[in-house]
């Protein structure tokens, strides 16, 4: 039996509840795999006190809890064009 990965999606500001999907690990997997983390590492939040603009910046957690994650917050207008397809690619995975 395949393990299952789960992901929440989350706009800030427009009064929409947090969404969230879950995944087949495969599923998990390929989509992730088609996100550059190189693009994602120069966002990278250095440690939990640093502080961020949920509203301006587009935050990507990844990890496995109990684990640990990664977070990244990438401002919306500095965005590589991976970064924002990858973003698109999750929500409509979230919305279906």
């Amino acid at each position: 039996m395949e393990t299952e990965a789960r992901g929440m999606s989350h706009t800030i500001g427009d009064g929409s509840a947090p969404r969230s999907v879950t995944l087949s690990r495969s599923e998990f997997e390929g989509l992730w795999g088609r996100l550059d983390e190189a693009k994602l590492n120069p966002y990278a939040v250095k440690n939990d006190s640093d502080k961020f603009n949920a509203k301006e910046n587009y935050v990507i957690m990844k990890g496995v809890i109990p684990g640990g994650t990664t977070t990244y917050a990438v401002p919306k207008s500095k965005a590589p064009a991976g970064v924002k397809t990858w973003i698109d690619a999750f929500r409509r995975k979230t919305q279906s």
